[in-house]
């Protein structure tokens, strides 16, 4: 269910309600989007109105992370539990293997990549995967991405570019792919399931404080966001309460 989420929009469901969404759209002749909104992605949608558009129209923005469960109880909105994409792709992936489907991945390095698709073929034998091609890309990049996706007739791209690269990758090349059931933007999932970028461990994901493990192990890169991000999250909100 879409509600109103301060100046934005987010959807309200369970776990259960959208890996029974995915598997409807998986079985039917149709295409959808599945994106995420954290709190570093709010941040974005405030001063990337390109990016807020884009994501406005993906089928489903699920609330990612204890930022926006907190800013949800300031507005009103009881979210059902967190969606973080970490946890919940993966079941996507799999509703996929045991459908059949066939996959591309997009995004992040050539070695994370590989290795992403070496632990996929462990824990789901056969599992078809048509492609692959890493996030930095160009117009040429671009055009033998569509090509390679057509060709092998992909069911299920998978995007991890980061946002709000593929966000903006998604809505401006799904018109070109009506034959792709499913698009999931995955942030950083190919680098976790490459296992290349860690999980905190259960105690951190339990207090749901696992955006401080990744800042202790990511100091350098994570600061910004999570110091001084979180900070400018809240006066977001509070600015458009």
């Amino acid at each position: 269910m879409r509600v109103p989420f301060y100046n934005i929009f987010i959807d309200v469901e369970s776990e259960s309600s959208v890996l029974e969404f995915c598997e409807y759209i998986l079985k039917r002749d149709t295409s959808k989007s599945v994106g995420f909104l954290n709190a570093h992605c709010f941040n974005l949608t405030q001063k990337n109105l390109l990016y807020r558009e884009s994501l406005s129209k993906f089928d489903l923005i699920l609330n990612d992370g204890v930022g926006i469960s907190i800013a949800g109880k300031i507005r009103g909105v009881k979210f059902k539990e967190n969606l973080n994409g970490t946890d919940l792709i993966p079941k996507i992936i799999e509703k996929g293997y045991k459908l059949n489907k066939i996959f591309y991945l997009l995004g992040t390095k050539n070695h994370a990549l590989d290795k992403a698709i070496e632990n996929l073929n462990k824990k789901h034998p056969g599992i078809k995967i048509a492609g692959k091609h890493h996030g930095f890309i160009n117009q040429t990049d671009n055009i033998k991405i569509i090509n390679e996706i057509v060709i092998n007739k992909v069911d299920i791209v998978v995007v991890g570019m980061g946002v709000p690269h593929q966000e903006l990758w998604i809505q401006s090349n799904k018109d070109l792919l009506p034959n792709v059931q499913l698009f999931v933007a995955g942030g950083a999932i190919i680098d976790f399931i490459s296992g290349i970028v860690k999980r905190a461990p259960r105690i951190f994901r339990i207090l749901r404080l696992e955006w401080l493990f990744r800042l202790i192990i990511e100091p350098k890169r994570m600061w910004r966001r999570y110091l001084i991000g979180n900070l400018l999250f809240f006066y977001n909100i509070l600015k458009n309460r």
